[in-house]
């Protein structure tokens, strides 16, 4: 049986359990139903480290068969900015601070190290290249895989989104945690060129490795498992409500959420009742003020709904009763965001940018539109609208191409067949 020993940003429930936490959003549900079904396969002996700067003490504990990792992360500058929550303005000075002054040390890798020594894996598997942990791959005499999510770099890139270059420096905690990618980014590329091993999902994400590290060994890993909540309910056009639009968002220029805005306006104008859900947690200030400020400059207060954080469970209601889901992102991978409502059946519509033509096959899976364009983005949203046909057929082939990614059995057997390749495992016949 092989030992691979997984480093992840999220949380995983066991983890969330045992430390006290909340969920943290579910964030990283697709690395914790992973690590589930390729525990359960029998075939590896999963141990998983987070770095967290919730976490106290070096801690190691053990349930359902797999080790976890728990190693504090950052230092008394770090307690002081999570103490200075409620006090934004001084909190966001200090982050400035923090940043001015952090050293070059990235992270607690001797802990990490540790975690190594003591669980003696076969192999590491570090997900991401936005965290510290890829620093490992030359710290370590074991055979290293790097899975690609985002590439920091060309989310800096378009971080911005349509929003002018005057206005972004009177977004003070946007333009503090821009600075903060830009130094992660700079990391990042000194992963991508010590690595050895990567897998990703997308001829996007392979392009960008490349381009960093030619030497580079790639994998593709297909797609990974969504949270299991999408596997089951599936739109339908008698169900859903009419000219409804769902999407989620974060307070990031980045996420297009104006100009899915701009593009409601539009919208409107044809199809007065239209009206659009936004899921996410929206700040009173900052970014999250300047989209109030626009639903109310567009006069969309009346069709536009901010429902807030939602759950698993809420989201995939809101893909059953909405007519479309948007994904207006000016940079993206492979959001899994769009594979959910794929998941699910909702008409897709979300901009070529990135990978996302490798998960949206243009008019089959979903309508591709370009990024930025409010009017084209409307114009795709208008066909789901009034062709009920054709809103069907998107629905039936999202979903056949989601289920056809994001199996289970598939997801385990690629991950093995990886790691065999990494070890000189021999292939099966």
């Amino acid at each position: 049986m092989k030992r691979a020993l997984w480093f992840s940003d999220a949380a995983m429930p066991a983890v969330r359990a045992r430390l006290g936490i909340d969920d943290l959003g579910n964030r990283g549900g697709w690395v914790a139903n992973s690590a589930k079904a390729l525990a359960a396969s029998g075939e590896v002996e999963l141990g998983i480290v987070w770095a967290s700067s919730l976490v106290e003490e070096y801690t190691r504990f053990e349930e359902d068969g797999t080790t976890y990792f728990c190693i504090p992360r950052g230092g008394w500058m770090e307690r002081v900015g999570r103490r200075l929550r409620v006090l934004p303005p001084l909190r966001y000075a200090w982050q400035l601070l923090t940043y001015r002054l952090r050293q070059r040390t990235y992270g607690p890798l001797a802990s990490c190290k540790r975690a190594v020594e003591e669980f003696k894996p076969d192999l590491l598997h570090i997900h991401g290249t936005e965290g510290f942990y890829g620093l490992l791959a030359r710290q370590v005499d074991l055979p290293v895989l790097i899975s690609l999510q985002g590439i920091l770099s060309s989310v800096a890139h378009a971080y911005w989104g349509s929003i002018p270059a005057w206005r972004r420096p009177l977004f003070v905690r946007e333009f503090l945690l821009y600075r903060q990618m830009r130094r992660n980014a700079r990391r990042e590329r000194q992963i991508l060129r010590e690595g050895s091993y990567f897998s990703g999902r997308t001829s996007w994400d392979k392009r960008q490795l490349m381009k960093a590290n030619p030497r580079a060994i790639y994998f593709s890993d297909g797609a990974r498992l969504l949270r299991p909540q999408f596997y089951g309910p599936t739109w339908s056009v008698e169900r859903r409500q009419p000219a409804s639009i769902y999407t989620t968002i974060t307070a990031r220029p980045y996420k297009g959420t104006i100009v899915l805005l701009e593009a409601l306006s539009i919208l409107r104008r044809k199809h007065p009742s239209a009206l659009l859900r936004i899921g996410g947690y929206l700040p009173d200030s900052g970014f999250g003020r300047y989209i109030r400020t626009t639903i109310n400059r567009l006069g969309l207060d009346h069709c536009v709904q901010l429902i807030g954080f939602v759950h698993a469970d809420d989201i995939v209601r809101e893909l059953l009763n909405a007519a479309a889901y948007v994904q207006a992102s000016h940079i993206e991978n492979s959001p899994n965001s769009v594979a959910e409502a794929q998941l699910v059946g909702t008409p897709c519509v979300a901009t070529d940018v990135g990978g996302t033509a490798d998960i949206v096959e243009d008019r089959v899976g979903g309508l591709l539109c370009p990024a930025g364009d409010a009017q084209a983005m409307a114009s795709c949203i208008d066909e789901i609208f009034s062709n009920r046909e054709f809103a069907v057929g998107l629905s039936a082939g999202g979903r056949q191409q989601a289920l056809a990614r994001r199996s289970e059995s598939a997801t385990v057997v690629r991950l093995q067949y990886i790691y065999d390749q990494m070890l000189g495992v021999p292939a099966a016949d």
